[in-house]
């Protein structure tokens, strides 16, 4: 029975039948719909419905108030009646009892319980409610409490929606009281008991007999072995590992099928990142799950990512604990199971001590653990094995801990309250082996023997400098915010290892995944070749296949100076300025090919993607060969079948015709006059090369005549908008437009876009460009078409071009 309930944004506006049943109703009405309002017939409807409204809001919280307050009180006051009557009877609460009984009945059938009805108050009814009655009336049939340790809070019951667990000894005066309280809840609430999903749970060493009277009364099975809840088991002791078959087997049937035979090692990543390694989560959360668990869940994934042979799994040519590594510092940026644990014990250890809830109350009494002595904490030997997990991290908590100092109860050697790092790692030369608290240190005004007095002064300047609060509040300072994220625990408890300066270049958006997990094979030597292979204490005869004179299949020779990679690497290395025989590393060879252009531009990602691709195809090449060294379709011999091989073409690509470019500009004053114009012919290439030429042009030229304040229109909204940074320029123009950039420095410019039949002067110009191949400006004398296009233009006529 949960009488709180949460509700996102304001309640829509319903209306009661049991407004309907007061006098008052009919006037309030009234009333209403008498105000004054003129306008249209609609409009006068909808505000006077409005105004009704409004009234009918505060009229219901006078009249009615909390309807369902007052009805959950009612069914209170009914059954606190019932309990005193069976221990003996009364007149008076008899007559009250009927009275109140009669009031609910009314309210279930109107749906509402007034106010006024008088049970707001009275001396039965009990305030301090839990979500269970029993928990309110303890006395109630003699049930007893559950033994829990020395100055821990008593827990009577675990509540979850319809999901209940009430804690409570095994005498039969309490096992007789709990169900003859269930029987009135079943009673009151017309809701009944599941018996076949209901259970209880003893001590395995509880007697025969024991068990026996407590099924009989409650009508329950038992449960010897563990219990589930919320998805959770709960047993007495250690959780063992044939608890967590089902997550084990759930994990099997998600990489059972098509998905370990079909998948690329990319989709594989993929899976794994967002689906396998978040199955888990959930139940380390909750409970201590065993190591051997963690590492079976492991050893599943890593099966699935490297694949198998005939129900056999392959090699495993990278450390689990190199592929969990992030991104940029090698690995593959999946979340080791066994750092995850950790995140979130940190999470429960934090909640523990900053939250105050029922569970941190439990855990700092069983454990007799507090703010002051959390960073001297001994874990006991007698500790269950979650509170070990949770303690062993103690030290990160407080390392990653700042303060807001009220009372100043934190350990003043051993905490970071003066948020520059704990004070025994700031002055490590002092002897901080006497514990105290910050507030015996200010009591003292930081006069601690054996302090040195330059310590004594940096104590007071960093409690001066403290963040202050009405009480000690203990902040993350790895968040901006002070709160606790389960992230930042986690990128803080992994295992972190050196940066890979290829890895920021590589694991881009723009590159298949496929190519990038192979790539990262290639950077941790996972490419099988013959030498690694001879490495792993396998007796191989290397013979490279992609070579005529068969030479030694290293990996440096298959991908860099074997026949077939050195003649891709000539092929494709000479736009980019890159000699192969310049380097003998083959890593420093391809940093060369990642930096030889900016990253970003167009020039840079081809940089990237082209040493990707080659290595890959090349290893292709080799999965196409069959055992007896033959080439399957083509041979590879030449340069050309090579390149055919890895789907590269040498020959004559069929491409759009080349456009001769031609283009043009027309200068006018304010008023539209024409006061130069220019043609410009710059032989072939693209319309856009074109257009930033003839920007550039333009600019020229209006600095020779001294022109400042210039208003440029194109009819092109691309230059346009790489002029406004809309849009990125190609790097092929890039050149053109740093000059554009450095002309505009010393120009007041606006650079706007119109359509090409407003720009017709300037068509007609690049028409004379063309025409005559040849670059030309004009001062004077201007073409008779010319002159009149402009006044066109001048008096506002449309120009139409012929299509």
């Amino acid at each position: 029975m949960l009488h709180s309930y949460n509700r996102r944004g304001p309640s829509p506006f319903k209306f009661q039948r049991m407004w309907v049943t007061y006098d008052s109703y009919g006037h309030l009405l009234k009333d209403a719909w008498d105000s004054d309002v003129s306008g249209l017939p609609m409009h006068v409807l909808v505000t006077k419905l409005k105004i009704f409204r409004l009234k009918l809001k505060s009229w219901n919280f006078h009249i009615f108030g909390n309807v369902h307050q007052n009805l959950w009180v009612l069914e209170d006051k009914i059954l606190e009646a019932d309990h005193i009557l069976e221990n003996g009877w009364d007149d008076d609460i008899g007559i009250e009892l009927n009275r109140l009984k009669a009031l609910h009945k009314k309210a279930y059938d109107f749906g509402y319980v007034p106010s006024q009805w008088g049970v707001d108050g009275g001396s039965w009814l009990v305030t301090q409610g839990s979500h269970f009655i029993f928990f309110v009336y303890p006395h109630l049939g003699g049930i007893g409490s559950f033994h829990t340790p020395r100055n821990c809070t008593p827990v009577t019951h675990l509540l979850y929606a319809d999901d209940t667990i009430i804690f409570l000894n095994g005498r039969e005066s309490s096992i007789r009281g709990c169900m003859k309280f269930l029987d009135r809840f079943c009673a009151c609430s017309g809701q009944k008991i599941n018996v076949d999903k209901s259970s209880f749970m003893m001590y395995s060493g509880t007697p025969s007999s024991v068990v026996q009277v407590v099924g009989s009364l409650t009508g329950f099975h038992r449960k010897s072995s563990v219990m589930t809840y919320l998805g959770a088991p709960i047993c007495v002791g250690r959780l063992k590992v044939l608890y967590f078959d089902g997550l084990l087997t759930k994990i099997r049937n998600k990489l059972a099928g098509w998905k370990a035979n079909f998948l690329s090692q990319g989709g594989k990543l993929i899976m794994i990142r967002h689906v396998l390694s978040s199955m888990a989560i959930y139940l380390i959360a909750a409970v201590a799950v065993p190591k051997s668990v963690l590492l079976n869940i492991n050893r599943l994934i890593a099966n699935f990512f490297w694949g198998s042979h005939d129900g056999k799994p392959k090699r495993k040519w990278v450390s689990w604990d190199a592929i969990c590594r992030p991104v940029l510092a090698g690995g593959l940026g999946i979340r080791n199971i066994e750092d995850v644990v950790n995140s979130f014990r940190l999470r429960n250890l934090w909640n523990g001590f900053v939250n105050k809830s029922i569970w941190a109350t439990f855990i700092s009494g069983k454990y007799t653990i507090d703010n002051f002595s959390m960073p001297m904490y001994v874990t006991p030997r007698t500790a269950s094995k979650f509170w070990k997990e949770c303690a062993k991290l103690i030290p990160v908590l407080v390392k990653n801990s700042a303060w807001k100092v009220g009372n100043g109860d934190m350990n003043f050697w051993l905490e970071n309250w003066g948020n520059v790092g704990i004070l025994a790692d700031v002055l490590p030369a002092e002897d901080h082996s006497h514990p105290m608290s910050l507030r015996e240190a200010v009591d003292v005004d930081f006069i601690i023997p054996g302090l040195a007095n330059a310590s004594i002064i940096l104590a007071r300047n960093l409690y001066e400098g403290r963040l202050s609060a009405d009480t000690d509040t203990r902040l993350w300072a790895l968040t901006t915010d002070g709160i606790f994220t389960v992230k930042s625990a986690f990128m803080q408890t992994r295992n972190l290892a050196p940066s890979c300066p290829l890895a920021r270049f590589f694991w881009a958006k723009f590159i298949p995944m496929k190519l990038l997990v192979f790539f990262w094979r290639a950077i941790n030597r996972a490419v099988p070749v013959d030498v690694r292979i001879q490495n792993c204490n396998v007796s191989l005869a290397s013979g490279c296949v992609c070579c005529m004179q068969r030479q030694i299949e290293s990996f440096e020779h298959l991908f860099m100076r074997g026949d077939i990679a050195s003649s891709l690497w000539d092929y494709f290395s000479p736009p980019f300025g890159i000699q192969r025989q310049d380097f003998s590393d083959f890593w420093e060879f391809i940093w060369a090919w990642f930096t030889a252009a900016p990253v970003g531009s167009q020039m840079g990602f081809l940089g990237i993607l082209i040493p990707m691709v080659i290595m890959h195809r090349i290893l292709k090449w080799i999965y196409d060969i069959n055992p007896m060294f033959k080439v399957i379709k083509q041979s590879p011999s030449t340069i050309r079948n090579v390149l055919l091989t890895c789907r590269i073409s040498l020959s004559v690509v069929r491409r759009k015709p080349v456009k001769v470019l031609r283009w043009r500009g027309v200068i006018r004053d304010n008023q539209g006059w024409i006061v130069a114009a220019f043609h410009r012919f710059y032989g072939s290439g693209t319309n856009n090369l074109a257009e930033s030429r003839a920007l550039l042009d333009g600019l020229d030229l209006c600095s020779q005549m001294g022109l400042r304040r210039i208003a440029v229109r194109v009819d092109s909204k691309l230059v346009a908008s790489w002029y406004h940074y809309k849009s990125d320029i190609p790097w092929t123009l890039l050149r053109w437009w740093q000059k554009i950039r450095e002309r505009a420095q010393d120009l007041d410019l606006v650079v706007s876009h119109v359509y090409r039949e407003v720009n017709a002067p300037a068509d007609f110009m690049a028409n004379m460009g063309l025409s005559c191949r040849s670059d030309h400006n004009l001062w004077s004398n201007f073409p008779p078409r010319l002159v009149g296009l402009a006044r066109l233009d001048r008096l506002g006529i449309p120009y139409l071009r012929n299509a």
